[in-house]
This record gives C-alpha cells, sequence and structure tokens, in this order.
C-alpha cells in the first residue's frame, strides 16, 4: 500500500509561496550602536561531533552528572526534593508518601531489573484544572515525577487529611515542572557553544550584560528526551535567538532566530518544527556541491526520492549522470499482500513517509587504518522510530580516491515484525560518452546483450574472477564494471541478491528522472518491482542506457544475528538505542584498458 500520498500540485503552490517569502534587514539602529538582529542563518543544527569537548569545562554539568550517576546507584533511582526546594515546605511530607506507593515508582525499573532514572520536579495543591481532569475533589496535595526512560511524567494526588494515596497519573510526552538545577544548567549549555555566541556577536557569555535570558516549555518529539528552549534577546535587539536545549543528553540541538520574545505567548517553536525548518530552508529542491579529494558531486534532497547525486566527476571526467533511491519495498511474507512502498524525502510538502531530520554528512572512509576515500550520507527515518510499524534508511555513496564509487542503501530496522524484507529500488545512470555497450559475465566471458532485459544474481560462479557481474563501456574503452555486493566491502553486510533490469535512455521521456512518489507494488517477490514496465517490449540496447538495481535483504532480530534491525537499551537511565544495519548496493570499478 502506498502512504502519505500529497497533492502534487499543492505542493508546487506551496513551494513558490516558500521561495518568494522574504528576508529581514541585517542590522537595525539602536542609540547610535548597530545592533545585530539577524544573521546570515535564520536557523541551524548543531550536527557537531565534538559536544563533549565544547562542555567538558563546564563545572555545573559535570556537577550535574555526578549526581545523577549517584541516583541511578540507589535503591530507588528517583532524584528526590529537599524541603529547601519548595516554595511551600509543608507540603514536603508528600514526597516520602508517594515513593512509598509501589503504584507510583512502579516504572524506575525495567523488567530485567535495570534502574531508569527518575526525578521528582514539583511538590504543591493540585489545581483546578488537573482535579477537573481526573475527577477528584480538593483540596489535594500533588507530587510530579519524570521518568527519563518513558519520557513521561507521573503525578500522585495526595489526600494530606487521609494521608493516602488517591491516585496516579501518567502523562506521556508532557512537560515536567523543571528543577532549579535544570533552569541553570540549560543557558549555561547553551551559552557553551561558539556558534551560538557568533550569532549574538559576542566572545564569551560575560559579554552579555542587559541581555534578557529566559527559559521556556519546549518539545522533542522525535528524540522523546526532555528539552527546553533557551531565549537570549539582547539588549536593543528586535530579535529573540531561540536555542534548543536536550536536557536528556545535555547538549544544544540548534537554534532559530525569532520576533522579540513574548512573555505572554507560547514558544511554538519545537524539535520537529527547527529539523524541518533547517531542512527545507538549506537542503531541499536546492543544488549543493561538495569536492571529496578528486571527486567533485551535485546533489540535492528531493521530495521522495531521497538524495539524488547528479553530474558527478573524477578528476574533472564526468563519470555519472545521476543516482538514487526511488523506493523502498517493504514485505512480510506471514502477512499475505501486506507492506509498504516507502518514499524517502524532504519532512514537509511532500509525499515521502520517511522523512530527513537533517542534512547530508560527509566523513573520511578508512579502510585497515589508511584514508581511501569519502563517504556521502543522509538519513532518513519515521517519526517515532525505533517504535514497532517506524523505518530509518539511508543514502550512502562513497567515493574513492582510485575512481571507484559506490551507491549504498541501509536499512537500521525496525519494521513491522523479525519477518520484513526489503528491496530498494535504485536508478543509476552513467556517462555514457559516445554510446554505451552492456555486457554480461556469463560463466567463463562477457556477453554482450543487445536488447532490454532484466537479471537476477545467482551462484558466485555467476561473476567474473574479480567478482563482477555487468561491464559497461563506451566506444573508446573507458567505463566502469558493476561489482555486486557478496559481504566483501567489510560493512557487515550479506550481499544483494538483486534483480538488475537495463533499459533504454530516451532523452526525450521522463523515465524516473524526476521526482517519483512511489514505484513499483510493495510486496511482489519476483522480478516484478517496478522497472520491468521500462523493459517491455524490449527494444534494442543502442546509445545511453539506464542501470536499475533492486536488492533484496531480510531483517534478523536473532541475538548474535542481528540485521536490518534495532534494540533499545538503557543509557545513563534513558533509553538508547543500538543499530544492527543492513546495507545493499553495488560498486563501479573503472575499466582500465
Amino acid at each position: 500500500s502506498m502512504r502519505n500520498m500529497k497533492s502534487l500540485i499543492l505542493s508546487f503552490l506551496i513551494l513558490v509561496v516558500l521561495i518568494s517569502s522574504c528576508k529581514s534587514d541585517d542590522y537595525k539602529e539602536n542609540e547610535g550602536q548597530k545592533v545585530q538582529v539577524s544573521p546570515a542563518k535564520p536557523a541551524e543544527l548543531l550536527r557537531t561531533s565534538n559536544h563533549q569537548q565544547i562542555l567538558q569545562a563546564l563545572p555545573e554539568l559535570n556537577s550535574w552528572k555526578k549526581v545523577l550517576k549517584k541516583v541511578l546507584a540507589q535503591k530507588k533511582p528517583i532524584y528526590l526534593l529537599e524541603k529547601s526546594d519548595l516554595i511551600n515546605p509543608k507540603l514536603f511530607f508528600a514526597q516520602a508518601m508517594a515513593v512509598s506507593n509501589p503504584s507510583f515508582i512502579s516504572q524506575t525499573h525495567l523488567k530485567t531489573g535495570a534502574p531508569v532514572l527518575s526525578m521528582v520536579t514539583d511538590i504543591r495543591l493540585a489545581e483546578s484544572r488537573e482535579l477537573r481532569l481526573e475527577k477528584l475533589s480538593a483540596p489535594l496535595v500533588v507530587v510530579e515525577m519524570y521518568n527519563y526512560y518513558f519520557n513521561t511524567v507521573y503525578k500522585a494526588f495526595i489526600d494530606e487529611a487521609k494521608k493516602e494515596v488517591v491516585r496516579i497519573g501518567r502523562y506521556p510526552g508532557t512537560h515536567p515542572t523543571l528543577r532549579k538545577e535544570l533552569k541553570t544548567l540549560a543557558p549555561k549549555i547553551a551559552l557553551a557553544y561558539p556558534i551560538i555566541l557568533d550569532q549574538l556577536g559576542v566572545e564569551n557569555q560575560g559579554d552579555l550584560e542587559g541581555a534578557t535570558i529566559d527559559i521556556r516549555d519546549s518539545k522533542c518529539e522525535r528524540s522523546r528526551h526532555l528539552c527546553s528552549a533557551v531565549l537570549v534577546t539582547k539588549k536593543g535587539s528586535d530579535k529573540t535567538l531561540w536555542v534548543l536545549v536536550d536536557l536528556t543528553t545535555l547538549e544544544a540541538i540548534g537554534y532559530q532566530w525569532l520576533p522579540i520574545f513574548d512573555p505572554k505567548r507560547p514558544v511554538i517553536s519545537t524539535e520537529r518544527s527547527l529539523q524541518n525548518k533547517v531542512v527545507m530552508d538549506t537542503y531541499c529542491g536546492d543544488t549543493l556541491s561538495v569536492n571529496l579529494g578528486k571527486w567533485h558531486i551535485n546533489y540535492t534532497l528531493t521530495q521522495s526520492d531521497g538524495v539524488e547525486i547528479f553530474d558527478v566527476s573524477f578528476n574533472n571526467a564526468k563519470v555519472l549522470n545521476s543516482a538514487k533511491i526511488v523506493d523502498w519495498h517493504v514485505s512480510y511474507p506471514d502477512k499475505k499482500n501486506f507492506g509498504y512502498s516507502d518514499a524517502m524525502g524532504c519532512p514537509q510538502f511532500s509525499s515521502a513517509a520517511v522523512v530527513a531530520f537533517g542534512g547530508p554528512d560527509t566523513q573520511r572512509i578508512i579502510k585497515n587504518g589508511n584514508p581511501v576515500g569519502y563517504s556521502l550520507v543522509q538519513d532518513f527515518r519515521s517519526p517515532v522510530w525505533p517504535k514497532g510499524c517506524n523505518y530509518r534508511y539511508q543514502n550512502l555513496f562513497e567515493f574513492y580516491d582510485d575512481g571507484r564509487f559506490r551507491i549504498a542503501g541501509v536499512n537500521l530496522g525496525l519494521g513491522c515484525s523479525t519477518n520484513g524484507w526489503y528491496r530498494p529500488v535504485f536508478r543509476i545512470d552513467l556517462e555514457e560518452g559516445d554510446g554505451q555497450i552492456v555486457s554480461q559475465w556469463n560463466e567463463t566471458r562477457w556477453v554482450e546483450w543487445t536488447k532490454e532485459n532484466w537479471h537476477l544474481q545467482k551462484k558466485a560462479t555467476s561473476f567474473s574472477s574479480k567478482g563482477y557481474l555487468f561491464k559497461f563501456q563506451n566506444k573508446n574503452g573507458h567505463g566502469f564494471y558493476l561489482e555486486p555486493n557478496q559481504g566483501q566491502f567489510q560493512d557487515g553486510s550479506h550481499g544483494d541478491n538483486a534483480f538488475t533490469y537495463i533499459s533504454v535512455n530516451h532523452r526525450d521521456k521522463d523515465e524516473g528522472e524526476s521526482d517519483m512518489s512511489t514505484f513499483g507494488d510493495c510486496c511482489n517477490t519476483d522480478f516484478r518491482q517496478g522497472p520491468e514496465v521500462y523493459i517491455s517490449p524490449a527494444e534494442p540496447l543502442t546509445g545511453a542506457s539506464i542501470i536499475w538495481y533492486v536488492p533484496q535483504m531480510k531483517n534478523n532480530a536473532k541475538k548474535g544475528n542481528q540485521y536490518c534491525w534495532v534494540e533499545s537499551y538503557v543509557k545513563d537511565g534513558y533509553e538508547g538505542f543500538r543499530t544492527y544495519p543492513g546495507i545493499v548496493g553495488p560498486m563501479f570499478v573503472p575499466i582500465k584498458k
């Protein structure tokens, strides 16, 4: 079945509105001084890899971590309030009653016995709204506790006269009252980042004299962490810098410039809105370029075909017109005709069900301790991955210093069962030069294909001695071998077992060059994966051709053999995840004359 199909016309109209939006001025005059109010980047995600290095000098942060570590070692891993923390110390009695109630503290340990972190955040008289929702009568005392692992607030409603707990309320995803330690810590974390200070036009926190700093509730609805917003307004500015701080992992997530802070108006920005804004403004639909060693790559984040790379050159010679994954077919054999055709793409105004939370990342490829190339990786996730029936995919492009390149897809689970099959549909358009001859290795020799056709990978003897299956060569002898993945790429993969389709590239037709919302049936197990429509009836292979490559992989949740899978565990008292990626995709090896 197809998911979340959007109107293309509506998408186009909305994008036109976004593109047409105007920019604000960079500066304004204030008593003879210029005050920066709108920097070059109105929003940014802090994807720095050195959070720990930036924050290690914060004594308040180190003290907080030590306290939480001691709490986790207790029989009841709950960080309690002190009597001096309360506005009304007479209500302090209620905390002891609450943490003695088995129902209130039942979620402080998992079924495995592992302790998870909780903290009491407030002790106060119950508000009329709370009593109405719980259908209770005043007067009652509320003890509020936040559980990091489940991202849930628990409230114990206590009758002081009867000295008993009359109700336990559970509120998943609710923002708790912030303890004073966290109110102090949040701005310290936010202002420790040089990029935040640069945005504010200062060199250190001491230069913010006269600035207004406020702490407001905000949501991290995707990571399901405790988050808060730190709002910094410089004196004389007409803009407020909103910094989102993750109080679970204890690091800043990103920032956004907003209109001047109004204490009467709630902060509407959240983790999701920040991520969506940055991705849409920076990556979606725009042509971006990167130089990686001898490689020059153009790329864009599409509406529904993931990241597309195009006009790729090596040593100033063009080798690839374009490459992308147009779809992920997901099927479950134990449930007849049940599955999904998953599109990857931009987080807004697209038909993608699995969307980008951030932008592409480049890394050096290290093999046997030596740098050998570069990778370009883009992550896509379902809204609440890794919960059941949620998915996480990656586009992986590898560019090697010797001229090889690899087009790969990565699946990090979880899916709807332990019996899932995944078939990503690759579209690869090599630079053909002055014509392209397609040959397949057939046991002992290369055999030229004269017509469009498809092929399913078989036993190892179907590959050449170097592991090649196809050869794409122009009349001058230049081109590439296609080397399928058989687990030889030192990435833990299990092989491709792929369907390969070769179709004529009609330059006067759109055969998958533009966005394809979904393509082919989700649940077919044979060659009917979508590309077959372009090779029937079969035409002669003359000139340019398109490679459609559909690898197949199955997930595995068995201990020691996990693949295409993800598991949760307790990390410092909150929920962490271990991924076991499934990786598929061929290598293209230059033909040496």
